[in-house]
């Protein structure tokens, strides 16, 4: 028997179902149970289904989660906007904006293949504050013009011929940040590019809906006054002018601060400690256990049932499931060998987290079953991508050294790996203590017996292995009919005197005096990575160390310990988080170099972009000390999360840049320009950044299923929004006047 399997203490036959690439996770699965409910019609009345884990309950939960976070987001956005528009015409028309361009956004979901996933609805979340940004500007501008007492008409046309243009610059800014992202290849391309292009998608039709129907409502919908709603925030911008006015004249400080901001956000970069997706709690976690090779099946089953026993009794586990037979660290099939699966209550019923529940799955082991070496974990945060811990590499062995040699490397390298504080539980798959019987068969005796050597050894593998030779129906049953030695004559090296075959002359002739049995012990399974043998090396991450740390260590260890004729390559998850280092940068550096080039477009200047551009790092440092405030790592989240802040940040430096470059060119010296532009934008600008970080606040506040990947993104960009509006409405002026010298 290979394997044996049950489930909280009954025996089970387990099946698993396997999506392909195109399949829609919710919709099969929910096709697969309907066919076995139908199919437990037909069970005997002590025979039952038992679904021991599921991945749609992790995936509606994380789903629901994310919707409950969309709608706490528009609520914040509403009150944002009507906060600052203090009129109910006004934020209506603003908040149109939303429905229009997030409907419009699903409607191209099929075009591109696409579906309503966490990253998209990710994505729209921040597209909530996103497309209520270009309305805003339009609203507020109409608004300034109705309280100089023009027409509703004339004052919306006399607003869209100055904001028209800032408005196309931004929505051509935010392309030119996320397109370059849609080409990125594998994984990590996949995770940037739903997101992108979904943000890019409902930029487009917002900037559509700001320029076309915003205007309309506008005319149709506002009422013309004389008053200002605004009159409290006059004081407030005549302040801000005078900051303006005395930064103007201690410009060398702004740039002494700028550096310095850009050197902290370097620094920040470096000392974040990294990680490819963060670590989910999905409601389940596995256990690999291992006992002494050789350990029989029945032994190994006995033991399984101590740990379920002792696992059922921690409040937060809800099942458990074992498979005896089942090597999950190296892969295949080992009687020394078993997995547990548990599964954990919803999360609204259970205080532990997942991690809780790993150090009492621990500490439960090491009293229930003290003999076993056990490695647990939780489910992998990226569907496909499971692996025996949170750190996967394959050393390569190129020189084909000896099972003794590789056998003592590896262990060597466990030893030290072990020792490093950011890795913990590193196990290798290589052992050369597996016991077994080298067969040698005197084939030079067999053929002067008349032995045929076919029947030498289909008497071995029948008699010691076991042969299906058919099945039978009784009482609507079906039982297969194996032919195999009794155990008494198959358990010991001296059982082939017990076994005969015949020889031509028909005379019978024993095993023993054909074959040799000897007990030996050799590899209990050999790797191959790229066709090349490889010892897996697989362990989780030290307390207070990130995996990109832990990464970096490992590979620390194996520079030291093993000579150059072995080679390191990384694996599952840890593969990815090593691809996306390199990739990931380029992306930021091209989607700066892009949005330059565009503004070298915009404004037919190669100057005029880095009073833009150079406002960057106040977001960037905001974002990364957000993260460190908020014990986040660096993951793939945060990246997206930053390419999002440069775009946001470049739009409200476009705002202020844009106003003041028309007035230069209608002759006013470019201060005096700048400070008044800043001035005049300085509202829009604190409404749509308050309503971008209003929106992405239940991100950063997130939990339940999912609410590792909201929180990184989340931190990111509200940190890093609240610090570019902050410094950039200062800065980007300074840097104007100092870069447009007229």
């Amino acid at each position: 028997m290979d394997s044996v399997s049950f489930q909280d203490g009954h025996e089970t036959a387990t099946f698993s179902v396997l999506l392909t690439n195109d399949a829609n996770t919710l919709e099969t699965i929910s096709a697969v149970k309907k066919i076995l409910v139908e199919a437990e019609q037909d069970f005997p009345p002590d025979m039952k289904i038992s679904i021991s884990m599921d991945a749609t309950r992790f995936i509606k939960e994380s789903l629901s989660e994310v919707s409950h976070t969309f709608f706490e987001a528009l609520l914040l956005v509403i009150v944002i906007v009507w906060l600052f528009l203090r009129n109910l015409r006004s934020t209506i028309i603003a908040l149109l904006a939303i429905p229009v361009s997030i409907v419009a956004t699903f409607a191209v979901f099929p075009v591109v293949g696409f579906s309503i996933n966490t990253l998209t609805l990710f994505a729209l979340i921040l597209a909530i504050g996103l497309v209520v940004d270009d309305a805003i500007v339009v609203i507020e501008i109409v608004e300034k013009k109705l309280e100089r007492g023009l027409e509703v008409k004339a004052a919306t046309l006399e607003a869209m011929k100055e904001i028209q243009a800032p408005i196309i610059a931004i929505a051509c800014v935010l392309a030119a940040v996320f397109i370059p992202a849609a080409f990125l290849e594998g994984i990590t391309g996949e995770l940037y590019r739903q997101f992108a292009l979904t943000i890019v998608v409902s930029m487009i039709f917002s900037t559509l809906v700001a320029l076309t129907l915003t205007p309309a409502l506008c005319v149709l919908i506002l009422r013309g006054r004389k008053q200002s709603r605004f009159s409290f925030f006059e004081g407030f911008k005549d302040k801000f002018g005078g900051l303006l006015e005395i930064l103007m004249q201690r410009k060398m400080l702004v740039l002494i601060g700028l550096a310095a901001v850009t050197i902290c956000a370097a620094w920040l970069n470096k000392i974040l400690p990294s990680e490819y997706i963060p670590q989910e709690d999905k409601g389940n976690f596995f256990v690999a256990v291992n006992l002494p090779e050789g350990t029989s099946m029945n032994r190994m089953v006995e033991t399984l049932n101590r740990f379920s026993d002792a696992l059922l009794r921690i409040d937060s586990v809800e099942n458990i499931s074992c498979i005896a037979g089942i090597d999950m660290l190296g892969g295949g099939m080992s009687s020394s060998s078993g997995a547990v699966f548990g599964i954990l209550k919803d999360w609204n019923e259970r205080t532990l987290t997942l991690n809780d529940v790993l150090v009492e799955v621990e500490e439960t082991a090491s009293v229930a079953i003290p003999e076993a070496g056990i490695f647990a974990m939780g489910s992998s945060s990226l569907p496909g991508m499971e692996s025996a811990g949170a750190v996967s590499m394959r050393l390569l062995d190129v020189k084909n050294h000896s099972d003794a040699e590789l056998a003592a490397l590896a262990k060597a390298i466990e030893i030290a790996a072990n020792e490093r504080d950011e890795l913990e539980g590193v196990r290798e798959n290589f052992t050369v203590s597996k016991p077994y019987v080298d067969v040698r068969v005197d084939e030079d005796k067999a053929k002067f017996l008349g032995v045929n050597l076919e029947d030498v050894y289909s008497a071995l593998r029948v008699n010691f292995s076991g042969d299906e030779v058919n099945d039978f129906t009784s009482f609507g049953r079906v039982y297969k009919v194996v032919v195999q030695a009794d155990t008494r004559y198959r358990d010991s090296v001296d059982s082939t005197r017990f076994i005969f075959v015949r020889n031509a002359q028909g005379a019978l002739v024993p095993l023993s005096t054909l074959v040799t049995l000897t007990k030996t012990s050799g590899a209990a399974q050999i790797s191959r990575y790229n066709g090349v043998r490889c010892v897996n090396f697989d362990g989780n991450v030290g307390e207070g160390f990130s995996t990109g740390q832990a990464l970096d260590a490992l590979e620390e260890v194996v520079e030291e310990v093993a000579p150059n004729t072995f080679q390191i390559e990384w694996a599952e998850q840890s593969r990815q988080e090593k691809l996306a280092q390199n990739s990931v940068a380029q992306i930021l550096a091209l989607a700066i170099v892009f949005v330059f080039l565009m503004l070298v477009a915009l404004y037919e200047s190669w100057k005029i972009p880095f009073a833009v551009l150079l406002s960057v790092p106040t977001g960037i440092f905001g974002a990364l000390l957000a993260e460190v405030l908020t014990g986040n790592l660096a993951s793939i989240y945060m990246q997206i999360g930053i390419l999002v802040l440069i775009g946001l940040t470049a739009k409200n430096a476009i705002l202020i840049v844009e106003f003041a470059r028309k007035k230069v060119e209608h002759g006013e010296e470019s201060a005096r320009a700048v400070r008044a532009a800043a001035q005049e934008r300085l509202r829009p600008i604190l409404m749509t950044s308050l309503a971008f970080i209003a929106a992405c606040i239940p991100l950063a506040m997130a939990s339940g299923a999912g609410s590792a990947a909201r929180n990184s993104m989340g931190a990111a960009v509200v940190g890093g929004m609240f610090f570019a509006t902050m410094f950039g409405v200062v800065i980007v002026p300074v840097l104007f006047a100092l870069i447009v010298r007229k």
